[in-house]
């Protein structure tokens, strides 16, 4: 099993592991696995399945901040990706994994609202299917 600041190294990148705190009783989306990789010590990305923003808030000071790709937190829902965890990644793209038409209303328009504040390129998968980057000399480019 991993453990809180673990990691695993594939190829070139790293990709380290923190674990919010979460009560098992509750079984809430605040107990998300968050993940965060690395290109040698360059952070490329946060994944933060569906942690929302108590749990954002907790791992502040765990993650490298300035990760150019983040992905927002339960699928853009209300609750999630907030200023304080969008400054702290000042990302360039912020991705949103969302069903077209999904009953549940994701991405929220006040998530969007802080996105776009934030200056982040969104990217939905609603909107643009598959998305993709490379990194190339360095840098972060998106490719679809």
């Amino acid at each position: 099993s991993i453990g809180d600041g673990q990691g695993v190294r594939v190829s070139e990148l790293l990709v380290r592991f923190s674990l919010p705190n979460w009560d098992s009783a509750q079984q809430d989306n605040e107990g998300s696995l968050v993940s965060q990789v690395f290109l040698g010590s360059q952070p490329i990305a946060i994944l933060s399945g569906d942690l929302g923003s108590e749990g954002e808030i907790g791992l502040l000071s765990e993650l490298t901040n300035g990760s150019p790709i983040l992905m927002a937190g339960h699928h853009g829902s209300a609750g999630s990706t907030s200023e304080a965890w969008l400054r702290d990644a000042n990302a360039k793209f912020v991705v949103i994994s969302c069903g077209a038409n999904n009953s549940y209303g994701h991405p929220a328009q006040e998530t969007l609202n802080r996105i776009s504040h934030s200056k982040a390129e969104i990217l939905r998968t609603d909107s643009v299917g598959d998305i993709g980057f490379r990194i190339r000399n360095g840098k972060i480019e998106r490719i679809r």
